[in-house]
């Protein structure tokens, strides 16, 4: 039990997702927080989630009691909520509808990130509510983007296009489940790009809060009924899998077990699986965001001159320590194709190269040059302190190997020709 830091054994775990096809591709992964919600108002429920402000520059809280009003809530949003719901034409504190709304007796179900659900268990104790019909759901979570970031990233895309943004969706499923975002403006136009690609996907990843570096939700210490995220890690020829998203779902409490019971099988495919695969699997469940970035420069830029010239002036920031890999770290190519060819001798006289890593199932268990063994992602998953050199030349074909290393757990690593630069610098001694 001690492998995850902390006892695992009165957990369980799922996986799943919305059987119906355009249902599933609405929601961010596998559907499941959706499906419950609607589950909730079924049976009289109100839900309490997070959606954009009008003007998309923020997010804050909704309460909804209708299907269609569920659509509101949909997607991921990247950035902290306002605890505060407008109720005809009023901001009130969230934590002060939940109270009103379970003193009348009504069923609640609350959906937000752990620090979301942890504030309103402290507000519910503080106060002396009575929470028995309270049911909550945690969202998995790798941290946020600073407000600054988001708000700038409207701001400049709303005058790049010269028209408002009236939908913005950041894990739109153009292509299954690597994340899309797709913006439509009031003037009919679209804009849409790999998420990761774009200046609020380089945001999301660069320009997070510091304070969750130091979340003090994880492991043990999640406060929620279940917990809800994606399951990038299910292999493809599980039974649960869907090309178009699954859900992981990890039950924590009695009311969890209560959620669980009453999930439609019809409509939504769950599948119990082993607590510590998932874990395995799912390490922001218990791991917190590392901190290796200087933000500092970076957030001075945008304050200063805007998110497309910060990220134009610190690019490189991106992974700023990744060609540090040292003697400690166990190195691993990915891709066998041209540029593998072209340097990986080159990579191996400057470090101890463990194996090449590829998509490719027909390479799997080859020796390919200098006697190195080609393994799969999952097996490069297995392997301690990873650094990964991407010897792939195709620049989306780059970004996609990066988006699918930190699904993985990996982010550790750069692509060659940046890393042979470093290299020169006598960055292995």
């Amino acid at each position: 039990m001690a492998e995850f830091g902390f006892d695992y054994s009165g957990l369980k775990a799922y996986s799943g997702h919305i059987t119906d096809k355009d249902r599933l591709l609405k929601s961010s992964s596998g559907g499941a927080a959706s499906h419950i919600a609607e589950q909730f108002i079924r049976h009289g429920g109100v839900v309490l989630g997070v959606g954009y402000a009008k003007d998309f520059k923020s997010a804050e809280y909704y309460c909804v009691n209708t299907i269609d009003g569920l659509e509101k809530l949909r997607g991921s949003k990247y950035i902290a909520s306002r605890k505060m719901i407008n109720i005809d034409g009023e901001y009130r504190s969230v934590y002060k509808v939940v109270e009103e709304y379970l003193i009348k007796g009504q069923l609640v179900l609350y959906i937000g990130l752990g620090c979301d659900v942890g504030a309103l268990k402290r507000y519910c104790q503080a106060n002396k509510i009575d929470d028995v019909n309270l049911f909550t759901i945690e969202l998995i979570c790798v941290g946020t983007t600073i407000q600054e970031a988001h708000s700038m990233y409207i701001q400049e895309t709303e005058k790049k296009y010269r028209s408002k943004i009236r939908k913005l969706n950041v894990r739109y499923k153009k292509e299954g489940w690597l994340p899309y975002i797709r913006i439509e403006f009031e003037d009919k136009n679209v804009f849409e790009a790999p998420f990761n690609e774009s200046d609020l996907g380089i945001a999301f990843n660069i320009l997070y809060r510091r304070s969750c570096s130091q979340c003090g939700y994880k492991g043990e210490k999640h406060v929620g009924d279940i917990a809800v995220g994606d399951y990038f890690r299910l292999e493809h020829d599980d039974d649960s899998y869907d090309e178009n998203g699954v859900s992981i779902l990890i039950e924590k409490t009695e009311k969890g077990k209560r959620i669980i019971k009453n999930i439609e099988p019809d409509d939504f495919l769950l599948k119990e699986i082993d607590i510590r695969k998932a874990l395995l699997e799912n390490h922001r469940y218990y791991k917190n965001l590392e901190a290796d970035i200087d933000t500092e420069p970076i957030i001075a830029n945008l304050r200063r001159n805007g998110l497309r010239y910060a990220i134009e002036k610190y690019y490189s920031y991106l992974i700023p320590d990744s060609a540090k890999c040292g003697s400690k770290k166990t190195v691993v190519m990915w891709g066998t194709g041209t540029l593998f060819s072209r340097y990986s001798l080159l990579v191996g006289s400057l470090c101890h190269v463990s194996n090449v890593c590829d998509n490719n199932e027909a390479n799997w268990g080859k020796v390919f040059q200098e006697n190195i063994l080609c393994i799969s992602p999952q097996e490069l998953c297995s392997k301690d302190d990873v650094f990964v050199v991407i010897m792939i030349e195709n620049v989306r074909a780059r970004k996609m190997v990066e988006k699918q290393l930190e699904m993985l757990g990996v982010y550790s690593f750069d692509y060659v020709l940046n890393w042979i630069k470093y290299a020169s610098r006598d960055m292995f001694n």
